[in-house]
């Protein structure tokens, strides 16, 4: 299929299954994938990184890249070379849950995160998010606390994944309040960002998408939930496009 249209962005996510499943799709890594996947030390970890990277191959082969050449950006995000429409993507992964996207032209990016772990939210809100965040995140109930920190961490990854910069960029120099968004000029127009936003309900978690697009025209997400035996189908695919 052709790459999205602008504004659009194609996302699929998968649910990790046990290691031993998900490591066969190692054949479907390069060589420095399937490296990096062997210097895990837990067995968890490790397959979630190998499912995330499965399922981008896959994903980029159901749009036109059966065989992707990357290149570090300015701040080390891996791009994509020549590839149609100026395809971007983004990757995210987390034990038991991996997504990833892609986007015709646009900066994009995606996270997401499970709520199986305890955390201390109003800590980690008051040292790395905004004040105004930080101070929303305290004054929220104990019972949906940890669903609006999940809310404001992941919007706030993918908007750090889609400048490209990542960890390095200040998750303190950007916010999200009801209804609106701010962030550095050097980021352009706050207004030129659309984002999605939603709990995910097995496994729970929240995942987010950060797209550098206006806000007025709307973010279109085309969404697909794989099973291990559809993304063996869509790697298999995959394949025979690259002949």
């Amino acid at each position: 299929m052709p790459p999205p249209p602008r504004g659009t962005v194609a996302l699929w996510s998968l649910v990790v299954p046990p290691p031993p499943r998900a490591e066969g799709w190692l054949p479907a890594l390069s060589d420095e994938e399937a490296a990096r996947a062997g210097r895990f030390r837990f067995a968890a970890d490790r397959a979630a990184y190998v499912a995330a990277h499965a399922l981008l191959r896959a994903l980029l082969a159901a749009h036109g890249v059966g065989r992707p050449c990357f290149r570090a950006g300015p701040w080390g995000k891996p791009e994509l070379v020549d590839a149609p429409g100026g395809l971007r993507f983004s990757l995210s992964h987390t034990r038991g849950l991996v997504v990833a996207g892609v986007a015709a032209g646009d900066d994009l990016g995606v996270d997401a995160e499970l709520a199986d772990r305890e955390v201390d939210a109003v800590g980690l809100a008051a040292r790395f998010f905004a004040p105004a965040e930080a101070a929303a995140i305290a004054a929220t109930p104990a019972a949906g606390r940890m669903e609006a920190f999940l809310r404001l961490w992941t919007l706030k990854e993918a908007f750090a994944k889609a400048v490209g910069q990542g960890l390095s960029l200040p998750l303190s120099s950007f916010a999200f309040g009801p209804g609106s968004f701010t962030c550095d000029p050097a980021q352009g127009p706050a207004d030129g960002w659309s984002f999605l936003s939603r709990p995910v309900q097995s496994p729970a978690g929240h995942l987010a998408v950060a797209l550098r697009w206006p806000a007025v025209d709307g973010l279109r997400v085309e969404e697909r939930a794989l099973s291990p035996a559809a993304l063996d189908e869509a790697l298999a695919r995959g394949g025979d496009r690259q002949g």
